[in-house]
């Protein structure tokens, strides 16, 4: 049996559709179990999980296989801060899912964590990563750049409603990015496939700039786009003048200075060459963004 954590994430989500499609048995596990009722109807079970309450770990896991953990506190404050759900909730859960005998836990970090990241939710990904290598569980750790669909939300819908759009930085430093469709293929192929067993595979699919996203959805309707940005020492700013009131929003701040000024480059060849597939490309997102809002794109 399969235990999705969180199931009302994008990628729990996606993948326990994909599983209860296939027939297989899934509990999916969530804050908020009254949020997974589509999931439910389609045959899930549902549960309630926390990872700042290991009281909830337990029945969470009885006779559970295998485990696809997604929750993250990225935007997470006070009780649910980072600390609290990335590295000390994520601990206590790994040492449950040793007493439950788990047989795989698939982990969802993120492509960039390290211990000596500038930002404190990749370094606890990374120790997160470091206690489940040494735990004995059987695991898989996926670390995925930069979310197309989350980023061309960000950017592309106001270009292709508005003709506009507003950048943190200059937008021209180039980073990777990967679509959640591949996110999910590979999380499925980590729970189902033995060779991806103990493995840490990083994930991206193509290195664009902020500016170049913004131009492939103005691209896409035979137009130019005007572009507005947000100077680099206003959101530094903006990051000290929240941090006291609002460490989450302060963090997104500051991952968006690192993104516009680090090395976020990923060449996908070696990805591609243990595990062949075709990578959805922006392209993709692209297009599909114009279909679900009904833009009459360019002749």
């Amino acid at each position: 049996m399969y235990l999705i954590v969180s199931g009302t994430g994008r990628i729990g989500g996606a993948v326990a559709r994909a599983l209860l499609a296939d027939g297989a048995r899934v509990r999916v596990a969530a804050r908020n179990p009254g949020r997974m009722a589509e999931l439910q109807d389609l045959g899930a079970e549902v549960a309630r999980f926390d990872l700042t309450d290991a009281d909830t770990f337990k029945p969470a896991l009885q006779g559970i296989d295998h485990v696809l953990a997604t929750a993250h506190g990225m935007i997470g404050t006070g009780a649910n801060s980072s600390q609290r759900v990335d590295l000390d909730g994520y601990h206590a859960f790994i040492d449950a899912a040793k007493w439950a005998r788990v047989g795989r836990f698939v982990y969802i970090s993120a492509l960039g964590a390290s211990s000596d990241h500038p930002i404190d939710f990749f370094r606890h990904k990374f120790a997160t990563e470091e206690y489940l290598r040494a735990s004995g569980l059987g695991h898989t750790i996926l670390r995925p750049a930069a979310f197309m669909e989350i980023w061309g939300e960000l950017i592309g819908r106001s270009v292709l409603t508005q003709g506009k759009t507003t950048l943190f930085g200059p937008g021209t430093n180039p980073i990777s990015f990967i679509s959640e469709r591949d996110v999910v293929a590979f999380a499925l192929l980590a729970l189902q496939d033995t060779a991806l067993r103990n493995k840490t595979i990083d994930l991206g699919a193509e290195n664009l700039t902020h500016t170049q996203v913004a131009e492939l959805y103005a691209s896409a309707l035979g137009k130019t786009v005007r572009i507005n940005h947000v100077p680099l020492p206003v959101l530094r700013f903006m990051a000290l003048l929240i941090a006291p009131f609002n460490e989450g929003q302060a963090r997104l701040i500051r991952t968006a200075i690192h993104m516009a000024t680090a090395e976020m480059r990923f060449d996908p060849t070696r990805l591609l060459q243990t595990y062949p597939r075709t990578l959805v490309s922006f392209h993709d997102v692209v297009r599909e963004a114009i279909l679900t809002l009904g833009v009459v794109q360019a002749a």
